[in-house]
């Protein structure tokens, strides 16, 4: 009876080792899937200012391609809880919107177009990098699964009332008379 008491446990370690060594697998993944999606954001970016949407001098194309560099470079160090600390510090120091008002001098020389290709770039890197945040932590990975079930259980609720009220105005209406 010890002997498969032991087995157990150590089969039940093993699984867990297994486990670890998956989940680290799929973070690794996850990681190498955001900074190729950043990528692809620079190089459309980059082949957009080649056609001439926007002009590869200008503040606003340089502190967007920063950004993506910066993203691609330190992908592996984004958590929520970086963040939160770097902003903290950050309005410390009193350095909070440093980057948004340089970002809005940038695009106030801009025409409309030119100012929706960056904003555009931004708001895709913002998508990827909370793509990632979510994905790479597993607490925050577990809570937005259940989130997501339960909206898909609200969705299907409303759907099948829908349906009643549905059928029940066409009984009504003799419809089916």
């Amino acid at each position: 009876m010890e002997l498969l008491a032991d087995m157990q446990h150590i089969i039940f370690l093993i699984l867990l080792a297994l486990l670890w060594w998956l989940w680290l697998e799929v973070k690794r993944y996850r990681l190498e899937k955001t900074r190729q999606a950043i990528f692809a954001i620079r190089d459309d970016l980059f082949l957009r200012a080649r056609e001439g949407a926007i002009d590869f001098d200008s503040d606003a194309y340089r502190l967007t391609r920063a950004l993506l560099n910066g993203a691609i470079q330190y992908a592996e160090r984004i958590s929520l809880i970086r963040i939160m600390g770097v902003r903290r510090i950050m309005r410390k120091h009193g350095l909070e919107g440093l980057f948004a008002s340089r970002m809005r001098a940038a695009l106030d020389g801009l025409t409309k177009e030119q100012k929706r290709l960056i904003l555009d770039c931004i708001e895709e890197l913002d998508g990827v990098l909370i793509s990632h945040m979510v994905r790479s932590s597993l607490p925050l990975m577990i809570i937005v699964e259940v989130a997501r079930v339960f909206h898909i259980i609200g969705r299907l609720r409303a759907a099948a009332r829908l349906g009643k009220t549905i059928n029940n105005d066409l009984m009504m209406d003799g419809a089916f008379a």
